[in-house]
């Protein structure tokens, strides 16, 4: 390969990439804190200063008494820094969201132009990853920034220990590929200090690598890869020695097989045509849709098998084979199977995953790309336009969701989110802003799908109380108070209703709508 040739090309498609992101995510630099951006930057005390900055590298984030269940130090202290520099101004927070996104995109270019890809092929497949909708769950919103510098640090580690096989093989004994490895192992621990799913950068590696260098490599490779990644399981153990966690909701595990397949269908199918967008997808067994996506994940294994079965050329292509094994090594830690997470499907759970499936597209392009006739692969140009315009409007529309929690939460709930919290979380906003009725009505429909919530019911007894409906707030607080017989905040609740006196505070007590409180069915933990 002429690598001069292919650095001359970089240069043109990083700028275009670049350009390309800035464009689709634009929209997002004029929006405000919305969802967890209120728990994890605007009132974590360890980010807006009040409390030192080294607690979110000595201590688990809190809600309540209880810890997430997730250690993301690196991506928190950067927006510590911006905390600091900028004040409370999202708009630097979004910038860097879509800075890292766009690195993330070029990365991706230089590793498809490394692993051998045409700059063409590597630039649409790079385009094309870059602008897909689903991104937007991981991009458009700050506290998502973790995902993007996650993947930032993940493909820095590829290409290094690219580089760190290239110079093996063509010096064993020098000192060359080791600092290249070493510098690999060091990018992969920067981003599993920023997202859980980073432990997997290895085999993502193993993917691209397999076949590549000698059995000393290897060694070396594996000797590393262990003391780094015990390394961060110590640090993390520390972290949350001692603490009660908030956990995820155990499901029986046939329920999540079933819905890891019915997750493969939404991640392949349902991203071919992502129009339909949501926060908060809980998609259940009971849920028509969910069955929906389980069939399409099952009408594309079978038309796998019988592509298989007649030796079709693309599957016998390894790049594909590389970029499949990718994709689903990501996808399987986020599928129910290893272990219960808190949705059975979302769609920034694939932001690392969904570079496998292009990464795959690359190869299979320049593999074929001279074997079929110009119409097929005018054909094939029309479809990567067509698919290139048509996410990258509906990553720009997709933008204007997240201006704020109102229209946000409003938003999530007409694309069909179907949780209690999804409810709750638009009541609080209302509640807040005094509308009581209204939000009563969302609570009401929240507790018809999540009926233990503590919080909703409390928040709900409180706009009743606000509305003169003093009946109807005593029998919530009662049935609280069955509960939790000793609770003295419902104590001195059920005396004022009772005898009139005192007056009622505003709904919620927390600093911002967004931020939800532990409870039994208000779980924040994310894979």
């Amino acid at each position: 390969m002429n690598h001069s040739h292919a650095r001359g090309r970089s240069v043109l498609g990083i700028p275009l990439l670049i350009l390309l992101v800035a464009f689709a995510y634009a929209p997002s630099l004029l929006n405000g804190w919305v969802w967890d951006d209120h728990a994890l930057i605007e009132n974590e005390p360890a980010v807006n200063g009040s409390r030192p900055w080294t607690e979110l590298w000595t201590q688990p984030v809190r809600h309540g008494a209880l810890a997430l269940p997730f250690s993301r130090p690196l991506p928190m202290t950067v927006h510590a820094v911006l905390r600091a520099v900028a004040g409370p101004n999202p708009a630097l927070f979004h910038l860097a969201s879509l800075l890292a996104h766009a690195a993330v995109a070029a990365l991706f270019f230089l590793l498809l132009i490394r692993c051998g890809a045409p700059s063409w092929a590597a630039w649409w497949a790079s385009a094309l990853y870059a602008v897909h909708p689903f991104h937007t769950a991981a991009v458009s919103y700050a506290a998502g920034f973790a995902d993007p510098l996650a993947a930032v640090f993940s493909l820095l580690a590829l290409l290094a220990w690219h580089s760190a096989a290239d110079a093996f093989a063509s010096s064993p004994h020098g000192s060359g590929w080791q600092k290249s490895l070493a510098l690999g192992l060091a990018s992969w621990l920067g981003a599993m200090l920023c997202k859980e799913w980073a432990a997997l950068v290895p085999v993502a590696g193993l993917c691209l690598l397999a076949g590549r260098a000698g059995a000393r490599f290897w060694i070396f490779s594996a000797v590393g890869a262990v003391f780094v990644l015990a390394m961060e399981r110590c640090y993390r153990s520390e972290i949350f020695a001692g603490a009660q966690l908030l956990a995820s909701p155990d499901r029986p595990l046939g329920e999540r097989w079933i819905s890891a397949i019915a997750a493969l269908g939404f991640y392949v199918a349902g991203g071919v045509f992502p129009w339909v967008l949501r926060m908060d997808r809980v998609e259940s067994p009971a849920d028509p849709a969910f069955w929906g996506w389980f069939a399409a994940a099952i009408l594309i294994l079978f038309w796998v098998v019988r592509e298989r079965r007649r030796r079709a050329a693309w599957l016998r292509e390894p790049g594909v084979t590389r970029g499949v094994l990718w994709f689903l090594s990501f996808w399987i830690v986020h599928s129910q199977i290893l272990v219960s997470l808190n949705a059975p499907m979302a769609e920034h759970w694939m932001y690392f995953a969904y570079l496998g499936l292009a990464y795959a597209g690359a190869m299979l392009a320049a593999r074929f790309h001279s074997r079929v006739t110009p119409q097929s692969r005018r054909v094939a140009l029309i479809l990567a336009m067509g698919a290139l315009a048509f996410w990258t409007t509906r990553t720009f529309l997709r933008q204007f969701d997240w201006r704020d929690d109102e229209t946000f939460f409003t938003a999530n709930l007409k694309a069909g989110a179907n949780a209690g919290r999804s409810y709750f979380s638009l009541a609080e906003v209302l509640a807040n802003r005094g509308e009581y009725s209204r939000a009563a009505t969302l609570f009401e429909t929240g507790l018809s799908r999540d009926p233990r919530s503590d919080r909703a019911r409390y928040d709900l007894a409180r706009c009743y109380e606000l509305m003169g409906e003093r009946g109807r707030a005593r029998a919530w607080v009662d049935e609280l108070l069955s509960e939790k017989p000793g609770d003295a905040d419902l104590i001195a609740f059920r005396k004022r209703l009772s005898t009139g006196a005192g007056s009622a505070t505003p709904v919620s007590p927390r600093k911002a709508p967004g931020t939800k409180p532990p409870g039994p069915a208000r779980k924040k933990s994310k894979a």
